[in-house]
């Protein structure tokens, strides 16, 4: 284990105003928890955002962009091939005899031209869409990154609750060191006489887990007892085994 930075915690207070400090503390603690779940549920819901647009991409590329219908061509044989011949050049006249050879390559090289027009136009449509998706998303995530200042923030407030909790919340090995447990009693439970006030706190368990935190002792789960498994022998005496002959005789 690395070199790990000494940690110190504040003792414990006593008088009215510095309990009203430590209460006020313990609220702001627990506000911050609170918005850094919001934050981590709000970056989530941007991974969420982010996995959809990319999964609309995808089927944009396999099915076609909206507005991108490129229109089918008949493949009929050579009936078919004559007529995009004749509606090619303007010319609408029966066919009475077979093509020739000639004819035939002229007709396959204008329908070559033509699936060639459509798909590059279906490409043109294509590039366009991919275009402005790729704009608006790079729009979204240059405004959902971070500044510079906020970074900085971010470290320096990781730095402080570092040096206050100390390892608490991390894995070390193969436990996690506990964090402190915030003991608060109801109103209905105080006393107005303190021979019926209830203990606070336990010592020995607070400096156990500020050892722990501190790095000082490995974490480590507790480990109740467990009842001994007693096992039953049989064996047979030797004056069993007389009153046994002396049945059998």
């Amino acid at each position: 284990m690395g070199s790990i930075k000494k940690t110190f915690k504040m003792g414990h207070l006593s008088t009215e105003e510095e309990d009203e400090d430590r209460s006020r503390t313990l609220v702001v603690e627990v506000e911050e928890k609170r918005e850094e779940k919001r934050v981590k549920e709000s970056e989530v819901k941007e991974k969420m955002v982010k996995a959809r647009a990319l999964d609309t991409l995808e089927e944009g590329e396999e099915q076609g962009a909206p507005g991108m219908v490129v229109d089918k061509v008949d493949e009929q044989g050579e009936g078919g091939e004559a007529d995009d011949e004749e509606e090619w050049q303007g010319v609408v006249k029966k066919q009475t005899s077979r093509k020739t050879k000639a004819q035939k390559k002229k007709a396959a090289k204008l329908l070559a031209e033509k699936r060639h027009l459509a798909s590059m136009a279906a490409r043109k449509r294509q590039n366009a869409f991919l275009s402005s998706l790729s704009s608006k998303v790079i729009r979204r995530s240059a405004s959902s990154l971070p500044t510079a200042e906020e970074i900085a923030t971010r470290r320096q407030a990781a730095i402080l609750a570092r040096f206050r909790n100390g390892l608490a919340g991390q894995k070390l090995g193969k436990y996690v060191v506990p964090e402190d447990e915030v003991d608060v009693q109801l109103g209905e439970d105080l006393t107005e006489t303190l021979r019926g006030l209830k203990v606070e706190g336990n010592l020995f368990k607070d400096r156990f887990l500020n050892l722990q935190q501190r790095a000082l002792i490995e974490p480590r789960t507790r480990v109740l007892p467990k009842k001994a498994k007693r096992r039953v022998i049989e064996y047979e005496k030797h004056a069993w085994k007389r009153f046994d002959r002396e049945q059998n005789a």
